[in-house]
């Protein structure tokens, strides 16, 4: 994990392939000998670094900066090459020497983390380095190769005062994420019926898994669709049935990245819906009655924002218009019987606030608690609307069980009132979905990340209970 390759004779070093240095001078070059793994390094989601250096046995090849594979060094500098647009000095010397390096050359060394910074120490042989990917209440998740001298890639979260920080390139501020967010997963359906799901992964970036046919399993398993994210992502599908997702940034920038053809591959991620300068909180989206995409945000200020397609399935989009509130960042949006959206969203108090459209695609009525009630506050918030037209909510309480409450009938005549759905602690990130077949299921992220399902047995019908058979481990997502 610590090691490298000396300065000393790398000046002869020539590049035999693009993007791969020379191993000659192997011998001499290395410092610090350590133990070293011979045995393939597996692949684990959230592990990017690349072929052909993961999978030939440590310290075999030098990377393109020159430092031995799967080393933590040369993890690193793949990870600020490929996610902070960094290209490292060439061999500047072990872990140990980075924050001497570094310092020296103009850069901040502290002890102040930021995603995207170098954490660095000098603990051990040579010292290790590793990527900062997230930031917490007095604690930083980190991602780094050969940790336990075995070649592995690795993530660990630790509090602050376990490394310095050398902020060559950071990607996000150290300021601790907000007590409450809208969810880091999220699900959609397919134009063929086939749920959807996408997850920012503890390291920041966007996955996806789907059902292998409508309604049911087995589950294709988590394939990455790169980006940097924070904890807020939803889907909705186009008129066409090509799925959009939305996703906020680091910037807090909202990201879309949408279906090149129904069920088909991903075009990749911009900023082409909801532009360059509004900046949010929360984002989450549904279809309206005609098949336009509409947007929902919390901005900066706490307020809901929404932006919608001026034409089904295309651009332009409408400028942002101001929904008002002061909220948290959670809120959901679904689509009553008669085609009218409804979101719902966490105040500041906790409780859940609620706004529909007059008729469908039209003027928004304003916020009230005519859904929720004054009695139960929210973390976090979902929304779907069940086979016979009937709006569920679903809400993560403030003792971390999920709740749910549903309209008596379609587009009205008052709300049941909320009840538990027994089983499970979870932290502020749930989402949900209908099935081919009418069957609502629902996701939800437990503390330490995995993400566990339920569904309703037959349409509108009682729970099965929580599991993991949908999403599998070892995938861990970001918490809020």
């Amino acid at each position: 994990m610590r090691r490298m390759l000396a300065a000393v004779g790398l000046l002869a070093m020539v590049l035999a392939v693009p993007g791969l240095a020379s191993a000659a001078g192997h011998a001499q070059a290395v410092v610090a000998q350590e133990p070293q793994s011979s045995e393939v390094a597996p692949v684990e989601a959230g592990d990017d670094y690349p072929e052909p250096w993961r999978s030939a046995a440590q310290d075999s090849l030098v990377d393109s900066w020159g430092y031995y594979n799967r080393e933590c060094t040369s993890f690193v500098a793949w990870a600020l090459h490929s996610r902070n647009g960094y290209e490292m000095p060439r061999a500047i010397g072990n872990a140990n020497n980075w924050d001497n390096y570094f310092s020296s050359h103009g850069v901040t060394v502290n002890s102040t983390p930021a995603v995207g910074a170098i954490a660095q120490t000098d603990a051990g042989v040579a010292g290790h380095v590793a990527w900062v990917s997230s930031v917490g209440s007095g604690t930083v998740t980190v991602e780094e190769y050969n940790y336990s001298v075995t070649g592995r890639y690795g993530t660990r979260t630790v509090p602050t005062s376990s490394f310095r920080y050398i902020h060559v390139k950071d990607l996000g501020s150290p300021t601790p994420p907000p007590p409450a967010s809208t969810s880091s997963v999220a699900a959609g359906r397919n134009g063929d019926g086939r749920l959807e799901l996408f997850a920012v992964h503890r390291n920041g970036r966007m996955f996806n898994n789907f059902q292998r046919r409508a309604s049911a399993g087995p589950w294709a398993g988590w394939g990455s669709l790169g980006g940097s994210f924070t904890t807020s992502v939803t889907l909705a599908t186009n008129k066409d049935g090509r799925l959009e997702a939305f996703a906020v940034g680091p910037d807090r920038l909202i990201y879309n990245n949408y279906q090149r053809h129904p069920g088909g591959t991903w075009n990749g991620w911009n900023t082409a819906a909801a532009g360059s300068s509004f900046k949010a909180r929360a984002v989450t989206a549904a279809t309206n009655k005609d098949g336009r995409l509409e947007i929902f945000a919390v901005g900066l200020d706490g307020a809901v924002y929404n932006k919608w397609q001026t034409r089904p399935g295309a651009g332009p989009w409408s400028a942002w218009n101001r929904l008002g509130g002061t909220f948290r960042p959670s809120l959901a949006v679904t689509r009553n019987r008669d085609g009218r959206l409804e979101v719902f969203a966490v105040g500041t108090d906790r409780y859940v606030y609620n706004n529909y459209q007059r008729t469908a695609g039209g003027a928004w009525q304003g916020w009230s608690n005519s859904a929720s009630g004054r009695t139960f506050r929210a973390r976090a918030v979902a929304a779907t609307t069940n086979k016979d037209g009937r709006v569920e909510i679903f809400a993560v309480d403030l003792n971390n069980r999920v709740e749910n409450n549903y309209q008596r009938r379609a587009g009205g005549g008052g709300w049941q009132g909320w009840g538990v759905l027994p089983g499970g602690r979870f932290a502020a990130a749930i989402t949900a979905a209908r099935n081919n077949d009418g069957r609502l299921e629902i996701f939800a992220l437990t503390p330490e990340g995995r993400v566990l399902n339920n569904y309703q047995r037959t349409a509108g019908g009682t729970w099965s209970g929580w599991t993991a058979n949908a999403a599998g481990d070892p995938f861990r997502a970001k918490t809020p």
